[in-house]
């Protein structure tokens, strides 16, 4: 593996630069087959000596790792679909446009409400790479991309009391950003909390917003690597082609979505990559395999390989989707006497994705009758992750529009206990 990559990043501070930072870095990643036994190294220069000095070390330590079974891909066509990562554009981006963009945020933030008391974190950053896998079999896929973000941390007071809202977001081309949103949407976010109290300890419906739904279920991701199947360290070993979750879940790896970061032709192992579905109507179809955990398993390779420049080859998804409901997020709302809607996480060192354990802070706001009763803070969340997926009683028609690889809708669960 070959990568050179290059990042622009700045923070404000009261419209004033706090940090700038203008930054390279590149590599090589090599992995060697020694008589079956695998041998990894890597370099950060592109020096013959650096280079040599690699190969010998990768070399010298297949002598003491475990055979790899593995079979070696053979150079495979390449749609010539164009997965529209790289802008030219975006390109010409300049610290002092990222500067306007975010000063303007600024305005826009103290102009929103008078309850602003502080913008505490305000940047934006800019990212670009290239990177190449080949092998000794003639396989060569180069790529290529770039992307800009920018992210704005509001403080709100009322009283005695301060709330945070954060927004932030990605995209190929900065013309898709717009500042009076991102400042609207962080300073509502704060705002909404003002006045949050405790929840007593019960058991009522919960949607969690599809702002935190990808990141909470985004923590028990690896139950669906072969990997942790293999090593005996996920609860759907052996529950392929049963039921494991509610008849609404279909969950896709769906790899190549324009634009999207995780979109990709092949993976870290020159794998092609596809479209594969992993559940469809709760029905588990699949986990995501390497080339090293496919030949344990006498299946094909599904493209998940993955791997930075240094250490060994794991496995991860490409871009992961939950298909969304047909209900309105209002309509969820509605759907019970009482509903607590859950805007922000806070936490998750004490969720396991072996057990399936979840306890997490949780903060949001507590519907009666559709309507807003009051903002909640000090609750812990807690349940499984795999009674939830049973749990799932309906999904909204709208994912979040954040940058990212993972999305999943709105999500209703009854009988979720909350505590205060």
């Amino acid at each position: 593996l070959i990568s050179i990559s290059e990042s622009l990043e700045l923070e404000l501070f009261q419209k004033k630069l706090s940090k700038s930072e203008s930054s390279s870095s590149q590599g090589i990643g090599l992995r060697v087959i020694v008589e079956g036994r695998p041998g990894y190294s890597y370099t950060r220069k592109f020096t013959q000596e650096s280079i040599d000095l690699m190969v010998n070390d990768a070399v010298s330590l297949a002598g003491f790792t475990d055979p790899l079974d593995i079979d070696m891909p053979q150079p495979t066509n390449i749609t010539s679909t164009d997965l529209k990562k790289w802008s030219s554009e975006l390109e010409k981006v300049t610290m002092n446009d990222m500067k306007s963009f975010c000063e303007s945020i600024d305005d826009y933030c103290w102009q929103k409400d008078e309850r602003v008391e502080n913008i505490n974190y305000l940047g934006m950053g800019k990212q670009s790479s290239w990177s190449a896998f080949f092998n000794s079999r003639a396989c060569l896929y180069p790529s290529k991309s770039n992307s800009i973000s920018a992210y704005v941390g509001v403080v709100s007071a009322e009283k005695d009391q301060k709330k945070s809202g954060m927004y932030s977001n990605g995209t190929r081309s900065m013309t898709d950003l717009d500042p009076i949103l991102m400042a609207n949407l962080a300073v509502e976010r704060s705002l909404e909390l003002l006045g949050a109290s405790s929840f007593s300890s019960s058991s009522c419906p919960v949607i969690l917003s599809n702002r935190v739904s990808g990141s909470l279920l985004g923590k028990f991701l690896s139950v669906f690597s072969a990997d942790q199947v293999q090593k005996g360290q996920s609860k759907f070993a052996g529950k392929l082609g049963q039921q494991v979750g509610s008849s609404l879940i279909n969950l896709h790896s769906l790899p190549h979505i324009e634009k999207a970061p995780g979109s990709r032709f092949v993976d870290s192992e020159g794998i092609a990559t596809k479209d594969l579905a992993i559940m469809e109507e709760g029905v588990l179809n699949s986990f995501i395999y390497n080339l090293e955990t496919s030949k344990k398993a006498g299946v094909e390779p599904s493209g998940h390989g993955s791997r930075g420049l240094q250490g060994k080859v794991g496995i991860g998804f490409a871009n992961l989707h939950m298909s969304k409901g047909e209900s309105k997020l209002n309509d969820l709302l509605a759907s019970s006497e009482e509903v607590f809607y859950i805007t922000k996480l806070e936490g998750g060192s004490a969720c396991s994705s072996v057990s399936g354990e979840i306890s997490i802070g949780v903060q949001g706001l507590l519907f009666r009758h559709g309507q807003i009763e009051r903002a909640v803070d000090a609750c812990t969340l807690s349940t499984n992750f795999f009674d939830l997926l049973n749990q799932i009683q309906a999904l909204s028609d709208e994912y979040s529009d954040s940058f990212s690889s993972l999305k999943i809708p709105d999500i209703l669960i009854d009988g979720v206990a909350l505590s205060g």
